[in-house]
């Protein structure tokens, strides 16, 4: 193909299977001062960024050599925006 598109990368809700999917409880572990907490939210991002790799490295292998591939909707990491988490700009830069 010469463009892969996507409209937005669907985010994984509680990927760590913690009960936390409510906006109000995940803000209040973002904030948490106890490290097992901040832990957590540290893994439960790495799973969003592999699943963000996973897509992006799919549509890349769609593409041919020189062609485009376009993510319109991309969100923050979940602790800094909430309820739709994504990947940080300087992610793309290393990740991709």
């Amino acid at each position: 193909f010469d463009i892969v598109m996507t409209g937005s990368i669907d985010v994984i809700d509680d990927p760590l299977h913690l009960g936390i999917s409510d906006d109000q409880k995940h803000r209040q572990w973002c904030k948490s001062k106890n490290e097992t907490k901040q832990a957590l939210m540290k893994e439960e991002q790495e799973e969003m960024n592999g699943w963000f790799a996973l897509w992006a490295s799919q549509m890349i292998s769609l593409v041919k050599p020189g062609g485009i591939v376009i993510i319109e909707a991309n969100s923050k990491p979940r602790c800094e925006v909430g309820a739709w988490g994504g990947v940080s700009k300087e992610w793309w830069a290393q990740a991709i």
